[in-house]
């Protein structure tokens, strides 16, 4: 689209990239799905769960690990209601 610049589409490339070409293992990219699912409670304890395993990385690198885990959402899907919710999440107890 002419209204955008070439340094916005760069910027979006950057940003998206892992959606666009195979990661480093060759594999190809995670499809996205047809069509948006809600987001539900069983979300929330997934992503509880996965933080109370104390996962390293910065946050976009900890969305895109989790959404190759759990692909039914895309990792900003993912790392959006985490950012709105994570003071609502329930309280699961560590295993």
């Amino acid at each position: 689209a002419p209204h955008h610049s070439h340094a916005s589409w760069m910027n979006y490339r950057r940003r998206h990239k892992h959606e666009l070409e195979p990661d480093d293992s060759g594999r190809a990219p995670t499809p996205l799905p047809k069509k948006k699912l809600q987001y539900s409670t069983g979300d929330d304890i997934l992503l509880v769960r996965y933080f109370l395993s104390r996962p390293q990385g910065m946050s976009d690198q900890l969305f895109q690990m989790f959404a190759k885990l759990h692909p039914h959402h895309p990792w900003k899907g993912w790392q959006e209601p985490h950012r709105v919710h994570k003071k609502t999440y329930p309280v699961i107890p560590r295993v």
